[in-house]
């Protein structure tokens, strides 16, 4: 039961993690498709829909982006 518990807690950690990080990013910088797409995905998919974010709709610099000048 401890390490189902723990499976699960990841999960929704991950989920949680990537919608907060759509939802931060900048429309301009998406790489694939519009940002409400990928939200749509994400929450309706959240495994698939969390790997497809990070590998396809996130942008590369993220870091710069969210700093001030």
């Amino acid at each position: 039961m401890g390490l189902s518990l723990l499976a699960t807690m990841s999960f929704v950690a991950l989920w949680i993690a990537v919608l907060v990080d759509v939802h931060r990013t900048d429309s301009r910088f998406v790489k694939q498709g519009p940002k409400w797409c990928w939200m749509i995905f994400v929450a309706t998919l959240p495994i698939l829909g969390a790997i497809a974010w990070m590998m396809f709709g996130r942008p590369f610099f993220t870091c710069l982006l969210y700093t001030s000048p």
